[in-house]
């Protein structure tokens, strides 16, 4: 209908009228365009919060988890502490604590930091979404850190092989369910001639070995936790803007 009044008011040569109705005409394209810039925009910021929400959330889950990670090694040092010092004059020890020091020595999970929306962010450009460029920069360079130490482990994990090759060949264990990480064992479970053990240089060289492998993870671990709080800490003031 527009259309057919602006050609009857360019055949009646009303220019006045075809220059308003080309206004009208121009306002309603750049209205149209605003509101679906508005609607875009506004659908790219609930992504955002999104994104940042879940983000604070895997942290804040690998946090915790690295927390139960870095409490059970410190638990394992001190009852590492006691059985060496046992060793040294092959006093007697509890043959249980004896047993589950030996079987968990150097046995330690990397610190981890939970991927799942990271991942999708990249796969889909999505980090793009988040508006504030020092965000960005803390999440990519936290992430990449984390599977650099995790690398890094790997390497170290793969020297201490021979050391714990050695604690078993002195030491076995028979289990026969699953069972956590964490878990405790009866001396029933461990076989294993503390006498001989105990003025055995390869084994007591190996236990050594370990127990400085345990104190760098301890240390790995402190490390990522700190990159941890600082990323947490920036996601979720961000989050509290948006």
């Amino acid at each position: 209908m527009l259309l057919r009044r602006l050609i009857d008011h360019v055949q009646a040569q009303n220019w006045t009228a075809v220059a308003l109705d080309f206004l009208i005409v121009v306002i309603g394209v750049f209205m149209g365009i605003q509101v679906s810039n508005w609607n875009a925009a506004r659908a790219d910021r609930e992504v955002e919060r999104y994104y940042i929400s879940r983000l604070t959330e895997e942290v804040q889950s690998s946090i915790a988890f690295n927390t139960y990670l870095e409490e059970t090694l410190l638990r394992r040092i001190d009852e590492a502490r006691i059985v060496r010092t046992a060793l040294e004059d092959c006093s007697a020890t509890d043959p249980a604590l004896f047993g589950n020091t030996a079987y968990n020595l150097g046995k330690n999970a990397p610190a981890t930091l939970s991927r799942g929306i990271y991942v999708e962010m990249l796969s889909t450009g999505g980090q793009g979404l988040i508006r504030s460029s020092a965000i960005r920069e803390i999440v990519a360079d936290t992430y990449e850190y984390v599977e650099l130490q995790d690398s890094l482990f790997g390497l170290m994990d793969g020297d201490d092989r021979f050391a714990r090759l050695a604690i078993a060949t002195g030491v076995s264990m028979r289990i026969d369910a699953p069972f956590a990480y964490d878990e405790r064992h009866p001396a029933a479970a461990f076989h294993f001639d503390y006498d001989t053990l105990c003025q055995d240089e390869v084994f007591l060289n190996a236990f050594d070995q370990l127990m400085t492998s345990n104190f760098e993870v301890l240390s790995r671990y402190g490390r990522v936790q700190e990159r941890l709080d600082v990323l947490e800490k920036s996601l979720r003031e961000y989050g509290d803007t948006l």
